[in-house]
């Protein structure tokens, strides 16, 4: 959960930084570099987020893979 919520301020952070860093430059305000500074940022927050989960996951790989699975998904 704590890995979602991350994953959800990178992408915000992006983008205010993305929305007020050419306001500071002197560039007028464009919701268009707000929204690739949060999707910069979601990205970055969505590799975080697959770490820290696949990381997590981990151990029960071996237990669902040997799992009684139906043969045509395996």
């Amino acid at each position: 959960m704590s890995a979602l919520l991350l994953s959800g301020l990178c992408a915000g952070l992006g983008f205010a930084i993305g929305g007020g860093l050419p306001v500071a430059w002197g560039f007028p305000f464009s919701l268009g570099y707000a929204d690739i500074g949060g999707l910069i940022g979601g990205i970055i927050g969505g590799f975080i987020f697959n770490q820290v989960v696949l990381e997590y996951l981990r151990p029960f790989y071996a237990e669902f893979i040997k799992s009684d699975l139906p043969k045509h998904i395996v």
